[in-house]
């Protein structure tokens, strides 16, 4: 396997970039447990089985401390990805500051063509709102440095309440809605809502 995923990317490295060839390559930062399941969920949706996606957690800290959480957290990551049975990578880092370390997960994540083009990550929780609005300006700062380091930005805004009755509803019954306005935005939001469609749970769905 690895000699074929070798001789495979690098020819694809070879090939000039197509439009055709897009594929959602995702990254996405899943630092609350608490929300994990759903973001994981929904990631595994919109990548629609033909691209990579990678789950990143970055504890901030440094030293043996911060390595032992390291690994506590990589196993507790792995462990949610096997138990959705999603096709992705589990991925772990630790550094003394988080937006550092994004910026530099964003710019160097991937290897030759496998290089995200879309960051996934939760609304802003609880906890971001908190301390005197510190928590916002950071959240508002990172979603900054994503767009410019020139990577789709997708927002996964949901509650346990609403995630119930997602669960809850009928494949039948299930329906995506794109917002239309004729720009990029929107056709990378219509081609993700297409992806979906191809997952079990949406195979029935109205777009």
């Amino acid at each position: 396997h690895l000699q074929r995923v070798r001789q495979h990317l690098l020819a694809a490295g070879a090939d000039p970039e197509h439009a055709r060839d897009w594929r959602p390559q995702l990254l996405v930062f899943t630092q609350d447990s608490k929300r994990r399941v759903p973001l994981l969920a929904f990631a595994a949706w919109i990548e629609g089985g033909t691209g990579f996606t990678e789950a990143v957690q970055i504890i901030e800290g440094e030293g043996m401390a911060a390595r032992k959480a390291e690994e506590s957290a990589h196993r507790a990551l792995a462990e949610a990805i096997a138990s959705g049975r999603h096709a992705m990578f589990p991925l772990t880092v630790h550094a003394p500051d988080l937006t550092q370390a994004m910026g530099i997960l964003i710019q160097s994540s991937g290897i030759g063509p496998l290089r995200p083009n879309t960051v996934v990550l939760n609304w802003m929780g609880e906890a971001a709102k908190a301390i005197s609005g510190i928590g916002a300006y950071n959240y508002v700062k990172h979603l900054k440095l994503i767009f410019r380091q020139g990577k789709n930005l997708v927002i996964l805004r949901l509650d346990p309440e609403s995630w119930s009755r997602l669960e809850a509803q009928p494949r039948e019954g299930r329906r995506i809605d794109v917002w239309w306005q004729g720009n990029a935005t929107s056709r990378l939001m219509l081609l993700l809502a297409h992806l979906m469609t191809r997952n079990e749970p949406w195979d029935k769905t109205t777009l």
